[in-house]
């Protein structure tokens, strides 16, 4: 495999979007909190932590071969020593976890009306992990029923991957098949 998902599939979207000059991505900005209008109808404020400030205007998350790095190009980030000191475990982690707020951390607000202090919005993309909406989206759960009932019958599923990249040929490490398909070996549950 030459590509992961990422490549193949986040990689070519956020091009898209960037190239459309209407998306505007934050990167290092942490959402902790949507509230609602008072009819609950629609996202009336986005709360959240801007993680990190970026040293220049422009923030390019992409390796040059259009890959995503493991962990933020420091080098385009406000005191990126100070960061990599702050962090106990990997800059990468402390930027994924909620309960951390490295130097520097701020709030943020953005409201639909343009009131907020930080900026306003037009169209919410709420591309988190089921777990952090459970957290960050409490008052749709409140409001409606199907997120509550999405949040009740949805978890997550711990997962590990590996790939073994081998110097010898399949037949000559024992496997032995009338088919000229290359192997595929997986573990899964029936549903």
């Amino acid at each position: 495999m030459k590509a992961g998902s990422a490549e193949t599939m986040v990689t070519p979207l956020y091009r898209a979007l960037v190239a459309t000059g209407r998306v505007k991505f934050e990167f290092f900005h942490r959402v902790d909190d949507l509230e609602l209008s008072e009819d609950g109808s629609a996202v009336a404020r986005v709360k959240g932590t801007v993680q990190a400030e970026l040293s220049g205007r422009e923030y390019d998350p992409l390796l040059p071969d259009g890959s995503w790095p493991d962990e933020p190009k420091m080098n385009l980030l406000r005191n990126p020593d100070v960061l990599r000191w702050e962090a106990d475990e990997t800059v990468a982690r402390a930027f994924e976890d909620p309960s951390v707020d490295l130097p520097g951390a701020r709030p943020f607000e953005l409201d639909a009306t343009g009131s907020g202090g930080d900026g306003s919005f037009d169209t919410i993309v709420l591309a988190i992990p089921i777990e952090a909406a459970k957290k960050t989206c409490k008052a749709l759960a409140r409001q409606s029923a199907r997120w509550q009932e999405m949040f009740d019958a949805i978890g997550t599923t711990a997962t590990q991957a590996a790939q073994l990249w081998f110097d010898k040929s399949a037949t000559d490490l024992g496997w032995h098949s009338e088919s000229t398909e290359p192997a595929l070996l997986g573990a899964f549950d029936q549903p």
